[in-house]
């Protein structure tokens, strides 16, 4: 997983009809909401099935607060390969000092799943929550002194080529469509949908070859797909 360094275009038109940003980005796909003192961020995706077509493929999907140009930055999420479903998390400091952490869970492709990343109102507990519906299981991890990862510039749900190794150019594992539900970045208590006015689209391209691998489909506010397109 990495923080979020992207290029974007402008166009296109949010759900009330307001100028958003589109671009790519060359190890994930998704959306980002811009604003400022966002404390969480959660939503709701069936794990996907998948297919052996890219080989040793990897896909992870997860959300976050912050990285979209600046650090600091958290995320946590799932990743996905035909060899199983893992959970974990990652914080990155101000300095890009990052700690990756993986997280037993049990879940798999149909189950409806919900990942969220949320701070308490002084910044200084961050906790990770990893929810089960279809099996009814909730795990949670306990960030203590973790003002210095607070970054509420930026919420994220992405669908990322990850772990990705640039030298032999990891190919994104070919899965079913990935359709976040109720995806909601908070203030506090109030939520707001993921998809605004100020949002970006990204689209994961692979800049050696310009092909497209994933794309974002938005559909309202609080709903909206990636698909796969292509392995590398």
């Amino acid at each position: 997983m990495c923080a979020l360094v992207v290029a974007v275009t402008s166009g296109g038109s949010a759900p009330a009809g307001a100028a958003v940003m589109y671009g790519a980005n060359s190890t994930w796909s998704g959306v980002v909401t811009k604003g400022a003192g966002f404390t969480a961020a959660r939503g709701n995706f069936v794990v996907p099935t998948s297919s052996a077509r890219c080989g040793n493929g990897v896909l992870a999907v997860w959300v976050g607060l912050g990285g979209f140009g600046r650090l600091p930055f958290v995320q946590n999420g799932y990743t996905v390969t035909r060899g199983g479903i893992a959970g974990w998390y990652e914080v990155f400091d101000r300095n890009g000092h990052t700690t990756t952490v993986n997280v037993p869970i049990t879940a798999r492709p149909g189950d409806v799943v919900s990942p969220r990343v949320a701070f308490s109102r002084d910044h200084s507990i961050l906790r990770f929550t990893w929810r089960n519906f279809t099996r009814g299981t909730r795990v949670v991890r306990t960030v203590h002194n973790a003002q210095k990862y607070y970054n509420g510039h930026t919420a994220e749900w992405v669908s990322e080529r990850a772990p990705y190794d640039a030298a032999t150019d990891t190919p994104l594992l070919a899965h079913a469509p990935i359709v976040w539900d109720r995806a909601t970045a908070y203030r506090g208590t109030a939520g707001a949908g993921a998809f605004t006015e100020r949002s970006t689209l990204l689209d994961l391209i692979n800049r050696r070859t310009g092909r497209t691998l994933e794309r974002v489909h938005a559909r309202n506010s609080r709903s909206f797909a990636t698909r796969f397109t292509g392995c590398r």
